[in-house]
């Protein structure tokens, strides 16, 4: 019913530990990894699906991954972070008794230093039904999705909705620079359908260090710039894109969006 897939790039050294780890994870375990060598130590996990796709697109990758899943609900973890095993069940009950929702998650664990994690606070703000992701009104959901910093990239989703997403992206690069992906994907799940919060620990994140990344990234430096696009910034350069393919995937119009981003108050919930 579930498809764990773990995306991997430079930072090989984490996959020992979220292997061991997924052991006994319910379900298909898809590495895909665009380092620019393959994983060694892969013949030891022989219950994963291993793709080694060197310095491919990440999100190229996400997109041609889905597309061989063949289970109902896909969940995307990064190989420094995990998925707490015992609340898979109930979050995939959530999602089959409740059709109308796309995705689900609880409440994220950080584990960084001097930070308390923006997940935390808008986990507590969507169990107190402040938040209003899960209305009924699609435009009121899509309002608050945009208004408030929403990450749902690491929820349990319909995989067919998932795919929906990344091939638009992958159509559509400019919607996907890394200051933009978390905003746009999850406007974009929330566009069909309600995304759900319930009362568990749905994730851990670590955020490693990229220690091994450093000695790769002048030589990748055209396809992570071309990826990142670290010159733009969210608040002042979305509304310069092409944003017509995106507000007909979501059935809005430029002035609802141009609304939406003037009472953008993500600062509160997220700091750079």
């Amino acid at each position: 019913m579930l498809t764990l897939v773990i995306p991997v790039r430079w930072r090989q050294s984490t996959l020992y530990r979220a292997l061991e780890y997924y052991k006994d994870f319910p379900g298909p375990v898809i590495v895909i990894d665009a380092s620019p060598k393959p994983f060694e130590g892969i013949s030891d996990y022989p219950y994963v699906d291993y793709r080694h796709i060197p310095e491919k697109p990440w999100m190229e990758f996400m997109y041609e991954t889905l597309k061989t899943v063949d289970t109902k609900y896909v969940v995307k973890m990064c190989d420094d972070d995990f998925l707490p095993l015992y609340s898979i069940q109930t979050q995939l009950n959530f999602l089959e008794d409740n059709p109308d929702y796309v995705s689900v998650m609880g409440q994220e664990v950080n584990l960084h230093e001097n930070k308390l994690g923006y997940e935390t606070l808008e986990y507590i703000a969507e169990v107190l039904g402040e938040s209003g992701f899960d209305e009924d009104d699609k435009i009121k959901r899509l309002i608050r999705t945009w208004r408030y910093f929403n990450c749902k990239i690491h929820s349990i989703a319909r995989t067919d909705a998932q795919l929906k997403v990344y091939t638009a992206m992958v159509e559509h690069p400019h919607l996907y620079a890394t200051k933009y992906f978390d905003k746009v994907w999850s406007f974009m799940m929330a566009s069909m359908g309600k995304l759900g919060v319930i009362h568990v620990v749905s994730l851990v994140r670590s955020r490693e260090a990229l220690t091994e990344a450093i000695a790769y990234m002048d030589e990748t430096k055209k396809v992570t710039g071309n990826e990142n696009k670290t010159h733009l910034t969210f608040k002042n350069d979305f509304l310069n894109t092409d944003l017509s393919y995106l507000l007909e995937f979501a059935g809005i119009d430029m002035e609802t969006m141009r609304s939406m981003h003037k009472d953008l108050v993500d600062e509160q919930y997220k700091k750079d």
